[in-house]
């Protein structure tokens, strides 16, 4: 049976994460919003299939798949199965914006949970801890939904390296050759030729499968490796920006802060304290 809970909450605790709606559709309604919602939310996909429209594209969504929208972004999503079941969270906080740019939710994304048990089970101590009458009810849901990003987080960190998905073996080649390779200058050209496809194919691929581009993985996997260089080593930083690939230390820099949101420099100052 369908369950929604839309609890009270006071506005001014000003907490990170607030709750303020979360619920489970047995069979997903059709859903459009020209003007976006004005909250956060991440809807999960637990049976059947579904389609997201977003920027004009159209992204499918199998089971233990998940969606998350900013405020106010217009998107229309609807089921593909007969029946499509659905768990949401709709959401809102204080600062909430730096807080999800850090886990990687600075724009809208879709991606997966099937590999990590915890999400399903986060979810469901936040419906049950919502239901309560404990007065620090809306505390314990703040902190229970920033682990729920958290976990979100890990899973995404670990599909840049090993993806998770039912097309696997097609691509699997490719990624690892990049794990091997990601220091060198790699080319669309190059990448391609190890499946015997365009590269407009390849970028497909890439895009049906990961949500991201190729260059994009690349440097993901690049960054990554920086990460624990920073932390286990006593290399310079240019040292470290060209062993991961990059020969000039500040597009390096600039790169790890686009997607770190903080500089090598401060990154390995944060590790180490």
């Amino acid at each position: 049976m369908d369950i929604a809970i839309y609890p009270l909450v006071n506005e001014e605790r000003k907490l990170p994460f607030v709750v303020k709606g979360i619920g489970s559709q047995l069979k997903q309604c059709h859903i459009e919003r020209k003007e976006g919602y004005p909250l956060h939310q991440i809807i999960f996909c637990k049976k059947g299939k579904g389609v997201l429209k977003l920027h004009e594209k159209e992204y499918e969504l199998i089971e233990g798949s998940y969606f998350y929208l900013r405020p106010n972004e217009p998107h229309e999503y609807y089921k593909l199965t007969e029946f499509w079941a659905t768990d949401w969270i709709l959401f809102t906080g204080e600062n909430i914006d730096n807080v999800l740019s850090l886990l990687g939710f600075g724009t809208s994304k879709i991606g997966h949970f099937h590999s990590n048990p915890n999400i399903k089970s986060l979810f469901q101590n936040i419906m049950t801890t919502l239901k309560s009458i404990d007065f620090l009810r809306d505390l314990n849901t703040s902190q229970l939904l920033y682990k729920l990003f958290i976990e979100l987080y890990r899973v995404s960190e670990q599909e840049a390296i090993s993806p998770h998905t039912s097309d696997k073996l097609i691509i699997e080649p490719i990624i690892n050759y990049i794990n091997g390779h990601f220091s060198e200058n790699i080319t669309l050209e190059v990448l391609s030729e190890i499946l015997t496809i365009t590269p407009q194919h390849l970028c497909k691929l890439f895009r049906n499968q990961l949500y991201m581009r190729p260059f994009e993985y690349i440097t993901k996997r690049r960054i990554q490796e920086a990460k624990k260089l920073l932390i286990c080593s006593n290399m310079t930083i240019k040292e470290i920006g060209k062993t991961v690939g990059y020969q000039d230390s500040s597009y390096f820099c600039a790169m790890f802060k686009k997607y770190e949101l903080t500089t090598p420099m401060q990154f390995r100052y944060d590790e180490k304290r």
